[in-house]
């Protein structure tokens, strides 16, 4: 029998944001931007009408930086070329701080918007969510468990989490845990693992975007949103 540590059994439906990411200033909202496409490698980024990122790689992101909160625009282009290869627009809560997510599309390179936790977790404790950007991604289950236990450990992160949206975040006791993906109501059917899971800046998301070229796995980043 697996033994729950913590059961979190709800994702949020959209990228929206919740308290713990509020920040004082109502009228505006920061913005990091990830490079979570593996066709863009390495691009320039405008949000706003300002230039968000510079020669961002694959799986980096930058700095937050305000910008008016509501609706923005963004857009993607090769370095130098004011040309865009993608752009939209994404809307950031009044107060908030949020990872504005490039990720592969059917079409194209797509922008999602996932408003992160500010809160420092206790000691002891690191904070982590999981987003699975797969385009072709069915619902899945997500865990964090810990590795080689008869009895495991296990953070149940979601239940049934459908492609594209966040899982919320959970606060897990430190130690050594590995990412488990599953097919929604299958533990035995794993989509996805990984071990090396890093506790840097102890507040991090977790993403899987879909490979952008034949022969490319799974992309798998780890992002530390706390300095």
């Amino acid at each position: 029998m697996i033994r729950l540590r913590n059961g979190l059994l709800a994702a949020m439906a959209v990228f929206m944001l919740g308290c713990g990411g509020m920040e004082s200033n109502p009228s505006t909202a920061r913005v990091r931007v990830l490079n979570a496409a593996v066709s863009l490698r390495g691009v320039d980024v405008v949000v706003d009408g300002a230039r968000a990122a510079t020669g961002l790689a694959f799986s980096q992101s930058s700095v937050p930086r305000a910008v008016p909160a509501g609706f923005v625009d963004w857009a993607a282009s090769a370095p130098g070329d004011p040309t865009p290869l993608a752009r939209g627009a994404v809307r950031v809560a009044p107060g908030s701080v949020a990872t504005l997510i490039l990720a592969p599309g059917p079409q194209g390179p797509v922008a999602r918007v996932a408003p992160e936790d500010r809160r420092r977790p206790s000691p002891g404790v690191f904070r982590t969510r999981f987003a699975d950007l797969r385009s072709s991604a069915g619902p899945v289950d997500v865990y964090v468990v810990t590795p080689g236990d008869e009895l495991p450990e296990v953070v149940i992160l979601a239940q049934n989490l459908k492609p594209g949206e966040p899982t919320p975040y959970a606060d897990v006791p430190e130690g050594e845990y590995e990412l488990l993906v599953t097919q929604a109501g299958n533990p035995l059917d794993v989509v996805f693992t990984r071990s090396d899971l890093s506790k840097g800046g102890k507040v991090f998301s977790l993403y899987l975007a879909d490979p952008d070229a034949p022969g490319v796995p799974d992309t798998f980043i780890q992002v530390g949103e706390l300095p």
